[in-house]
């Protein structure tokens, strides 16, 4: 009888430790994709800031842009990020 009470508490802390485990690894996937969606978006900030400070010093920064399309997204960039224009 004793055994086999034994048994049940190594077998239970067994699965207390898979089961943290198994927690631990989720939790830690979950930081790295938050962290690494925190980076790409911060990224997509600094690009665009770069592309809208390249409208701010040349009216048409992309060749194959046309005018009224360079006028538009120099509009929207100086909405975006007064401290540039």
């Amino acid at each position: 009888m004793a055994m086999e009470n034994w048994l049940k508490g190594l077998i239970a802390a067994a699965c207390i430790v898979v089961i943290g485990a198994g927690a631990y690894k989720a939790w830690s996937h979950y930081n790295d994709w938050r962290l690494s969606s925190v980076i790409a978006e911060r990224q997509s900030t600094i690009d665009r800031r770069e592309r809208c400070a390249a409208y701010k010093d040349n009216s048409r920064p992309f060749q194959n842009e046309s005018e009224g399309l360079a006028k538009l997204k120099k509009s929207i960039c100086a909405d975006e990020y007064p401290d540039l224009y």
